[in-house]
């Protein structure tokens, strides 16, 4: 491969794996969370057109999704006051990481990279836009678009795509690595 590592690099390399008890794997395994942070926020971006002069309801209708979660409703998830009877072009991408991930660590990943966390209304645009290509990504999660419920549980919109259903969806946020490696996250490029 052409890569050249120095005594002094390997013998810090296992005196730190030493002091913190880390295996082989471990390191190779960090590496490799390491290098699909970098490959995600190097992902390619998209024009996304949302159409805010429809209604949420409306949104939910075009999008045909074979199932609506009760939750998902414009009470849950207003549209964003400045989108109001707009219809607007946005820089988004899709990030996805390939191994389970907190919100807060993909959160710090898109904005590494100059975007924030869908809303709503973005992403239900998105899989209006085109449906067929986006059932190849299995979960698309809207990390910016949420509400909390009378329990303190943060519920996150998602679609989940599954053999021929598309589902609307919340799903309830835990610190820890909640989102497996089938999750993609939809992001605007910041200032959008």
């Amino acid at each position: 491969m052409g890569v050249q590592v120095s005594s002094n690099d390997l013998f810090d390399l296992f005196k730190f794996m030493e002091e913190a008890n880390l295996s082989i794997e471990d390191v190779i395994d960090f590496c490799k969370k390491e290098a699909a942070k970098v490959a995600a926020r190097n992902g390619k971006s998209f024009v996304l057109e949302v159409d805010c002069q429809k209604t949420f309801s409306e949104m939910i209708r075009d999008g045909k999704y074979s199932h609506v979660d009760d939750d998902v409703d414009e009470q849950n998830f207003p549209l964003p006051v400045d989108f109001v009877g707009q219809k607007i072009q946005l820089e988004a991408k899709l990030f996805h990481f390939g191994f389970a991930i907190s919100s807060q660590d993909a959160i710090l990943e898109m904005e590494k990279a100059g975007y924030r966390p869908a809303n709503s209304v973005e992403l239900l645009s998105l899989i209006i836009s085109n449906q067929k290509y986006w059932k190849e990504k299995a979960h698309i999660i809207a990390l910016g678009a949420f509400f909390v419920d009378e329990f303190k549980e943060k519920h996150i919109l998602r679609v989940d795509f599954d053999d021929s259903e598309v589902i609307l969806d919340t799903d309830v946020d835990y610190s820890h690595d909640n989102w497996n490696d089938k999750c993609w996250f939809l992001a605007i490029k910041q200032g959008a």
